[in-house]
C-alpha cells in the first residue's frame, strides 16, 4: 500500500500515519487544456503553517515515491473555523514567470519547443526550470513556421503548441530536472 505525503520546501507537512501533521482536504484538478491546481487545508493547529509562502514555497505530493502533484501556492484563506486553505498551481505555471520576445520561428516542432524552453530557462531560477524530453508529435512535413509578439511563456505554450499539433501537459520530475515531453500518443504534454 503506498501513502499518499505531502511536502513543503522538501520537509514533511502531512503524512498519514501522522496525528499532528494532519490535513482537512487536500485536492487535485487536472485540466487537459490548463494548469492543474491543487487545494491545500490546514487545521489552524497543524505546527507548519506559516511554511508555507505563497508564490514562494513548493509544494509536492506523492503517493509512494511517484509525484503525482508538484506546484506552489497561490494564496492563503482561512474560513469560521481558521482552517487555512492554499490554492496551488503545478510546476507548468512557472512557464508564467518568463516572457517570449518577438520571434519569427521555422523548422521542426521540436526546435520550437527548444526555444521557447531555453528562453523560461534563462529568465528563472533553478527550480523553474525545465529540459525538453521526447517530442514524438511531428507536423506532416516536420516544419512549423511561427511570428509572435511579446507573450509570457506560458500563454506559448499552452496556445501555441496545442495549435500545431494534439498534445497535453503533465509535469514529470525525473532525478533533478522537469522534462517536457510532447507526445503525440498520449495527446498531451509531460514534464
Amino acid at each position: 500500500m503506498s501513502l499518499f505525503r505531502i511536502y513543503v520546501d522538501g520537509s514533511l507537512f502531512y503524512h498519514p500515519q501522522m496525528s499532528k501533521l494532519a490535513i482537512t482536504a487536500a485536492q487535485i484538478q487536472e485540466d487537459a487544456e490548463n494548469i492543474d491546481s491543487m487545494t491545500l487545508s490546514a487545521p489552524f493547529n497543524h505546527p507548519y503553517l506559516s511554511a508555507i509562502r505563497p508564490l514562494a514555497s513548493t509544494i509536492v505530493c506523492k503517493k509512494g515515491d511517484a509525484v503525482v502533484f508538484e506546484g506552489r501556492a497561490l494564496d492563503n484563506g482561512t474560513d469560521f473555523y481558521n482552517t487555512h486553505t492554499w490554492t496551488c498551481e503545478s510546476c507548468l505555471a512557472y512557464l508564467k514567470d518568463s516572457v517570449q520576445p518577438p520571434y519569427d520561428y521555422k523548422g521542426t516542432l521540436r526546435g520550437l519547443l527548444e526555444l521557447f524552453i531555453s528562453v523560461h530557462n534563462n529568465t528563472v531560477e533553478d527550480k523553474k526550470r525545465f529540459v525538453v524530453g521526447n517530442v514524438t508529435v511531428m507536423d506532416n512535413n516536420d516544419y512549423v513556421s511561427y511570428s509572435s509578439i511579446l507573450h509570457r511563456s506560458a500563454q506559448l505554450y499552452i496556445r501555441v503548441l496545442p495549435e500545431t499539433a494534439a498534445n497535453s501537459h503533465k509535469p514529470l520530475p525525473q532525478q533533478s530536472h522537469r522534462y517536457r515531453d510532447f507526445d503525440a500518443r498520449s495527446n498531451k504534454f509531460h514534464s
